[in-house]
């Protein structure tokens, strides 16, 4: 019985450090970058942060409705976290199809105290050019859960319906 509870431990340990080696040789690479959206309730312009092993890409962004925050002053933050696999991943190109998913929320009016808020799961692609200062545009189709409170019901409903949105967006190598 001790032998096995050695054996498992050395194991263990063994399986430790190789994936640390592992991880240690594969490419990172950090981005940071900018991105202009549309979706369906807003225009958005978002500050993101990239984290590219190999071929996958990981995506961390918060930004804000323009319409809304700038124009009717009303704060409609987004935040949001998305992951591409580049199947394409040449030195100046990449293609490869990407799953995000964002939410936000708005007080839409000033006489009540609830929030709406939105949560969206959509499918896509991103389509990248460049070396370190990268262009990049992005289609999503997905689906949109909106959350808001009913006063006749007094609880909150959630309305499903099918969204599109389009990125633009620049990214920067660190």
């Amino acid at each position: 019985m001790k032998g096995n509870s050695l054996s498992m431990r050395l194991l263990f340990v063994f399986l430790f450090l190789s994936f640390f080696q592992i991880s240690a040789q594969t490419e990172k690479k950090s981005l940071i970058g900018a991105t202009f959206q549309y979706q369906s309730m807003d225009f958005f312009l978002t500050g993101n942060y990239f984290r590219q092993l190999q071929k996958f890409e990981y995506t961390a962004g918060f930004g804000v409705g323009i319409n809304r925050t700038f124009f009717q002053k009303r704060f409609f933050p987004m935040i949001g976290i998305s992951g591409s696999y580049y199947f394409l991943n040449c030195s100046k190109f990449q293609l490869g199809p990407t799953i995000l998913f964002q939410s936000s929320l708005l007080k839409v009016n000033s006489q009540t105290t609830y929030f709406n808020y939105y949560n969206q799961l959509s499918g896509g692609y991103t389509l990248a050019f460049g070396k370190r200062l990268k262009v990049y545009q992005s289609i999503f189709y997905g689906i949109n859960f909106e959350s808001y409170y009913s006063t006749m019901l007094d609880k909150y409903n959630t309305i499903k319906s099918l969204k599109f949105s389009l990125q633009v967006g620049v990214k920067y190598a660190l």
